[in-house]
């Protein structure tokens, strides 16, 4: 069974180390294992977090040399648009490519649905371990239906 869905790992950890897979996805249940796709997400935060430290110290140097406020504005927009193009060409030119983690039944502790259209299940002994956050687009209780259907037949999910 397939279900699609938005996996969404929360920011701040939570009892487990949530599995590092987030955005639209698919989690497609078999008998013998759990398969989690999505899309990878390119994270340049740090890399966005340098260019702002070294915009903040350029603009500070050029600022304290003299450097008239116009053509200190234009030296910081002309770096901020090359990385900025940079950026976003090195991102298409990557093209798409998807994440993909299998996990056997017997590596799944639990399932759990804490809040509303939320399923949390918890993997062990796997790498990656940890919990992998899923929020289906259709109903929670089919996913739960479905991973209960499977524990059944298996013996390994507690609920």
């Amino acid at each position: 069974m397939k279900i699609q869905g938005t996996f969404c790992p929360p920011v701040i950890g939570t009892t487990a180390a949530p599995i590092k897979i987030a955005g639209p996805g698919t989690l497609e249940i078999t008998e013998g294992e759990i398969s989690a796709v999505a899309e990878k997400s390119r994270d340049f935060s740090l890399l966005l977090a340098v260019v702002v430290v070294f915009l903040i110290l350029a603009g500070g140097i050029l600022g304290a040399a003299g450097v008239p406020k116009m053509v200190l504005y234009a030296v910081l927009g002309g770096i901020f648009g090359v990385t900025y193009g940079l950026l976003s060409a090195f991102g298409k030119r990557k093209g798409k490519q998807e994440i993909r983690h299998h996990f056997p039944r017997t590596a799944i502790k639990s399932a759990q649905s804490p809040q509303e259209g939320l399923v949390v299940i918890r993997i062990i002994n796997h790498r990656p371990k940890g919990d992998l956050f899923f929020r289906p687009d259709s109903d929670t209780a089919v996913l739960m239906a479905a991973l209960e259907s499977t524990e059944r037949s298996s013996g390994t999910l507690a609920s």
